[in-house]
Parts: structure tokens; C-alpha cells; sequence
């Protein structure tokens, strides 16, 4: 078998240390027994600097990272972002479809998925995902359709289950007793019924835990302000845990399902052992730049250090309109109040998707390049510093290749991605596959010294040949992982030139 070494340094660590890991790897070729020795020893080595091909100012559309914009937010109205607006938005990774649970369920086990099925129709070919929030409180009349102010479906309280009438800025709606045994049956069969539907769908990015509190965000404001017991709170995260098996199926949940309950490290263990992620929906809101400046208005920042470098982590910015309107955001660019604590609100808590709500035009039109800059920094962010080859090799031969890998974003991959190399003569390539290139060790401001073992194609053309490489997730969204390195020397394929060696026949 191959191995290949990794050396993992983080350059944000106060203690510099190296970690040695070897990894089996599976060579694509097979050759003739004839050759008696198929390992050439060491010789000269040429190392290819890449630092001059840099390019930080192309946007990288990657997978599993960037920018999600509420398509559906509040109800059916808002925000509705047109098709043109949504395609040009950099780095938009996901539509998040937040609407109420009896727009799906009108009556008992009659679904109506249009809300769903009609965005995945016209945007999951075009390579956009998609994230749900269910939820069972809203705030106005415009969160549910008929009779208003039911997110949670009136046939459910028909039925028997408890819950009452409260006042939301003078309109009433209806807050469900949520650990009523009645809502909780018809809660479970509802996702049981979402998950049969899409929780295996490529597209499906991640569903939000959103069945507790008004907006599904884990608090009881405005209105009765009410904390229910821990107890109640395990039953909703059990009912997400048990419907949605795909691990595929990202779940997420509010830090103030932590915040606003009778014991916080209690959830947060809960949460955290059935591998749920977080998400801040409070990033940029009045009420927290005020008090809690010195998080950038993160009111648990202790949620996500100890979480981001194993699972995702994500962070909303209040409506946009809203922020305009109380200064706490001034265009362009938020260059007076708003972008920088957005970058620190970043910087803290080591997102993968940050989120916004609000015209999708009008938020870019404002913010082209404050939104082309964390299109990038969000999430990670692979460049490569130099590679490392033999300066002549032999085909068929076993050889080692060593590349300097830099994670410039703010958080690591948690998808494995496969590394391939292409060696390249005039019309005449050859092709290697790492399996598993590792880059999920790599964290957030830190660099992977890697060496692989690859074995030279046995098609390959005497002569000078050019060594390419390329990320690639097949196992997922079967997109290439673009790398910060100049378009001018990626080919038609998706490969960046790392270096040239001299190929010799055996």
C-alpha cells in the first residue's frame, strides 16, 4: 500500500507543534509484472513556488460554504428574491425556506410541498442547496396563512392539544403548550413525513431544529416570555434526531435554545451528543451591539469555539431594512457601522454559511465587495504555497510529491474531498487519484505540509510533462473545490499547473 505524510502546523496556536499522520491510499493503475523494480530512489528534487499565482480576489464557488439568503422568511411574502438577483449573488451556497409548519400540513396528513418542490425545481439544478426551518410560533398575522396566527396547524388544538393566545405587538397568535403530548405526536409525524420526502436529496444542506420558540429560535419573546423545563426541550431535539437518520442531514439549533433555558450546559451537552451545530440568528441586532459589544454582538460565543472545528457552525444577520432603518448598517459597504463587527461576529464564531434576510438586489447593490469578501472567508479557503517534485522520473515508477496546503478562511471543510493529479505531454495525459487528500485536518488560518506517494501512469509521454492538480467532492455535490490560484493557470478540465517534471521511459 501507498502512504502518504502529513505535517500540520496552526499558525493561530500559541504552542507550535507537528503531527505525523499516514494514510492508506489506493493507486487507479495497475502495471506489468515485467518490470522488475517500479521504485525509482530519490533524486533531485525541484520545488515550485505558487505564492506569485495567488489570486485572493476571485470569488471561489465552493461547496458546503459560503452565503444563504431567506427566500421565505416571516411567511410567504418575504423575501422572494428574483431568479437574475439570486444567480448573481457571489458565493450564495443556500435558499432557506423558514416558514410555518401548517403551510405543509393544512390538515392532517394532507402535505402541500409546493414552497419546497418549486425552488428545488427551478435552483438545485443551477447548484444551490436548500435549508428548512419549520416553524411552530410566529409573530404576526403574516406568519401563516388562514385563520392568522396559527404556525402551528388549528386542527392540531381541535384536536385537543393546549396552547393559548397571546399578544405580538397587538395581534394575537396562538403559542402551542409545547410539551403537550398531542403536539408532540403530530410534530413527530410531520418530520417523519419531511424526512421520507428529502432528507436524501443531494440539495438538502441542513434543517434547522425550529419547533421551539417564536421563529423557532429557542426563546418565547415577544409575548409570554415563558421557559419551558429541559425535559421538554430533550423531546424536540430527540423528534429531529430520530426523523432525520441521513447523516447527510445536517441539523442545526438555535444558541438561544441554550441561552433562554433552565440549564444551559445541560442542553448544550444534549444538543452537542446528537451532533447537532449551532447557529446565531442575533448577529448585527440592535439590542445586542448595544449590550454586548465586545462579542460583536455574539451572546454565546463559547458555543462555537468549542464546536467549529469538528462540526459547522453558522450566523444570521438581523433583517436588513431593520438595520438600515437604526443606523446599525450604512452603505456602502457598511463601511461606517455594521461590516466591521460582522467581520469580528466572523472571526469569533468560524462559520461555514453565513446568512442574511432581506432583497436579495438590494443587499448586493449596497454591499458588492463587503459580499465578495466573506463569500471567500466564510468557511474554508484552500490556496497552495509551493509543491515539491523529483526533477526527473521514470513512467510506472513510484514517486513522491509534496504540497504546502493554506487554509485561509475562517473554519476547516468537514467534507473529504479527493485530490487528483493530471501529468500532461502535448496531447497525451495520465491520471492518479488520492482518495483521501486529508483536507478536513487543515484548520482556519493554518497550513498542511502533505507528500503522497503516486505512481506515474503507465500512458505517459516522454519528455517534459506538466503536473496539475485539482480537489474535487465526488462523494456529494460532485463539484470541483476551486483553489485561490490564478485562473491563468487552470486548464478546460479544472486542473492548476503545479510544476513540470521530466518523464523518462522505463
Amino acid at each position: 500500500m501507498s502512504t502518504h505524510n502529513n505535517i500540520f502546523s496552526n499558525a493561530l496556536s500559541p504552542h507550535n507543534f507537528l503531527l505525523m499522520i499516514c494514510f492508506s491510499v489506493v493507486p487507479l493503475f495497475c502495471f506489468s509484472c515485467s518490470i522488475k523494480n517500479n521504485t525509482q530512489s530519490a533524486g533531485e528534487q525541484t520545488k515550485f513556488e505558487l505564492t506569485s499565482k495567488w489570486d485572493t480576489t476571485r470569488i471561489l464557488e465552493n461547496p458546503h460554504k459560503g452565503w444563504y439568503h431567506h427566500y421565505y422568511d416571516n411567511g410567504h411574502l418575504n423575501y422572494k428574491g428574483k431568479s437574475v438577483d439570486i444567480e448573481a449573488m457571489p458565493g450564495l451556497d443556500i435558499l432557506f425556506i423558514r416558514l410555518a409548519w401548517s403551510y405543509f400540513e393544512p390538515t392532517e396528513g394532507n402535505y402541500d410541498w409546493h414552497y419546497i418542490d418549486d425552488l428545488v425545481n427551478e435552483y438545485a439544478a443551477k447548484g444551490l442547496r436548500f435549508g428548512f426551518a419549520f416553524t411552530c410560533k410566529e409573530t404576526d398575522g403574516n406568519g401563516t396563512p388562514p385563520p392568522v396566527g396559527y404556525a402551528t396547524p388549528k386542527w392540531i388544538f381541535d384536536l385537543g392539544a393546549k396552547g393559548k393566545l397571546v399578544d405580538c405587538w397587538g395581534t394575537k397568535v396562538m403559542e402551542p403548550d409545547y410539551g403537550d403530548p398531542i403536539f408532540l405526536e403530530k410534530l413527530k409525524n410531520f418530520h417523519k413525513a419531511v424526512a421520507q420526502r428529502y432528507q436524501d436529496k443531494p440539495w438538502l444542506a441542513f434543517v434547522q431544529m425550529a419547533s421551539y420558540g417564536s421563529w423557532g429560535e429557542g426563546h418565547n419573546w415577544p409575548a409570554s416570555d415563558t421557559v419551558y423545563d429541559n425535559l421538554i426541550i430533550k423531546k424536540h431535539i430527540d423528534i429531529y434526531k430520530q426523523a432525520y437518520t441521513n447523516k447527510k442531514a445536517k441539523i442545526c439549533i438555535s444558541d438561544d435554545v441554550y441561552n433562554k433555558s433552565a440549564n444551559k450546559l445541560d442542553i448544550k451537552n444534549y444538543a452537542e451528543a446528537n451532533d447537532f451545530f449551532w447557529t446565531d440568528h442575533s448577529v448585527n441586532v440592535e439590542y445586542y451591539v448595544n449590550e454586548i459589544p465586545a462579542t460583536f454582538s455574539v451572546a454565546a460565543p463559547e458555543l462555537f469555539l468549542n464546536t467549529y472545528k469538528n462540526r459547522p457552525t453558522q450566523i444570521e444577520l438581523e433583517h436588513y431594512g431593520m438595520t438600515l432603518k437604526n443606523g446599525k448598517w450604512t452603505v456602502p459597504e457598511g463601511t461606517k457601522n455594521g461590516a466591521a463587527l460582522v467581520r469580528g461576529a466572523v472571526n469569533l464564531t468560524h462559520p461555514t454559511w453565513l446568512g442574511f434576510h432581506g432583497d436579495i438586489k438590494t443587499f448586493y447593490a449596497d454591499n458588492p465587495a463587503f459580499c465578495k469578501e466573506m463569500a471567500n472567508k466564510v468557511g474554508y479557503w484552500y490556496f497552495v504555497e509551493y509543491a515539491e517534485m523529483p526533477t526527473n522520473a521514470t513512467i510506472g515508477t513510484n514517486q513522491k510529491i509534496t504540497i504546502k496546503w493554506v487554509n485561509k478562511g475562517v473554519a476547516p471543510a468537514y467534507h473529504q474531498y479527493q485530490l487528483k493529479f493530471k501529468f500532461s505531454n502535448g496531447g497525451g495525459a495520465g491520471y492518479f487519484t488520492i482518495p483521501n487528500s486529508n483536507n478536513t485536518v487543515i484548520q482556519n488560518d493554518s497550513v498542511l505540509i502533505q507528500t503522497y506517494d503516486i505512481q506515474l501512469p503507465a500512458n505517459l509521454n516522454a519528455g517534459v510533462n506538466e503536473i496539475k492538480i485539482k480537489l474535487t467532492d465526488d462523494l456529494d455535490t460532485k463539484r470541483d473545490v476551486e483553489l485561490g490560484l490564478s485562473s491563468t493557470i487552470k486548464d478546460s478540465e479544472g486542473y492548476y499547473k503545479i510544476g513540470e517534471i521530466m518523464i523518462e521511459q522505463p
